[in-house]
């Protein structure tokens, strides 16, 4: 059982600083998630491969990497050998987290999205591992696929090295494992994202995936969670609440989670490096 960290959005001054802090507070792993929009035509996101340089440079042991990108945005040959770059500059410290992005977000940057992201995620997955086995330096980077449904998560099993899931609740995570079991004979590395917040704004979260993206609202329903705060309460954890993160995180290790990200999805630039030295990585 390991605990990671996910940043949003990071300057390279801070992924210095924030990096090894985080190592000597005992995280294991440490994630950049892509691309967020902000307004119309105003971006934000910094390229979370050079976050990821950065902090596998700045650090001895953690890994780091994507958590996520979204396969539409990139072609498999330049994720492959970007990750295998990585991997050969870190010794092996870097992950490689993808997913299918949302429509939403493609179609507001011009993106085409497919008609099947099940299947454009498998050839994606093939594609990758077809590019990894040849080669010319060493190592592929371990895959971790972001997946919701019951589907995605066996193709996952299937063809990546792990599943990254989110908004999810420890009985959802021991479904998923039984479920993938069950489809594939395997049984990837499990991460799951624990968000941060206050109550309120952790619910107000969750209303904003319920409203804006149907994966999720289907989702959440095949956890039973049929309302804002049923999300809330079942999948994530007060942000000034140590005992409670830790009581969560111990709930996802039962579940049979080998990763546990905690992602303070919030917290502002100047803030986190302090909400770090007030929360070292869970002991479990």
């Amino acid at each position: 059982m390991a605990i990671g960290l996910a940043l949003k959005d990071p300057s390279a001054a801070l992924v210095r600083r924030l990096a090894p802090a985080a190592e000597q507070s005992g995280y294991g792993v440490l994630l950049f998630p892509e691309l967020s929009i902000v307004g119309q035509q105003r971006y934000t996101g910094r390229d979370p491969f050079v976050s990821s340089a950065i902090a596998l440079e700045a650090t001895e042991r953690l890994r780091a990497g994507p958590g996520v990108v979204g396969t539409v945005f990139h072609t498999p040959r330049h994720l492959a050998m970007r990750g295998a770059s990585l991997m050969e500059a870190s010794g092996g410290r870097f992950v490689l987290g993808v997913g299918a992005s949302h429509r939403g977000f493609a179609e507001e940057i011009g993106v085409a999205y497919p008609a099947s992201p099940l299947g454009h995620v498998r050839d994606h997955l093939m594609a990758l591992r077809a590019v990894g086995e040849r080669l010319a330096f060493p190592g592929p980077a371990p895959i971790w696929l972001a997946a919701l449904g019951p589907r995605m998560a066996a193709l996952g099993g299937e063809l990546a090295d792990g599943l990254l899931l989110n908004w999810v609740s420890p009985e959802g995570v021991r479904e998923t494992i039984a479920q993938v079991r069950a489809a594939t004979g395997r049984r990837p590395t499990i991460a799951v994202y624990l968000r941060l917040d206050t109550p309120d704004r952790l619910q107000a979260q969750a209303r904003t995936y319920f409203e804006m993206f149907p994966n999720y609202a289907r989702h959440f329903s095949r956890q039973g969670l049929h309302s804002p705060q049923a999300v809330a309460a079942a999948t994530a954890a007060p942000i000034d609440d140590p005992g409670a993160i830790a009581e969560r995180a111990a709930a996802y290790t039962t579940a049979g989670c080998d990763e546990v990200i905690l992602y303070p999805a919030d917290v502002a630039e100047g803030d986190a490096l302090r909400w770090l030295e007030a929360t070292p990585a869970p002991e479990l």
